[in-house]
């Protein structure tokens, strides 16, 4: 079966990330902000990552509330994003990632 991404998940999660982040989107890995960068251009930029992979979601006709759905993304840019899913069938954590741009 096929799995729908949700433009309104999205939405909701950098609302409530820029929430948190007093009116800020930085990259939830490195801190890169688009819009400190790119000006009104890079407003409310970024990739939504989904914390387990969309591939191995449960399928079978389950929905989540958007509350529940909006826990398992985090904001991040799309390098780290890219960076998450680099190696084939390996998807890198957060905290991974994090680690290896500390000690690089």
């Amino acid at each position: 079966p096929l799995r729908k991404r949700s433009d309104k998940l999205r939405y909701i999660a950098i609302q409530e990330y820029k929430r948190k982040n007093n009116g800020k989107l930085p990259c939830n890995i490195c801190g890169f902000d688009f819009e400190e960068k790119y000006g009104e251009l890079g407003r409310d930029f970024i990739e939504v990552h989904h914390k387990e992979l969309v591939s191995e979601m449960e399928v079978s006709g389950s929905r989540q509330s958007l509350e529940e759905a909006v826990k398992k993304v985090v904001p991040i840019c799309s390098n780290c994003h890219k960076m998450i899913h680099r190696k084939k069938g390996v998807m890198l954590s957060i905290e991974e990632l994090k680690k290896l741009i500390k000690n690089a």
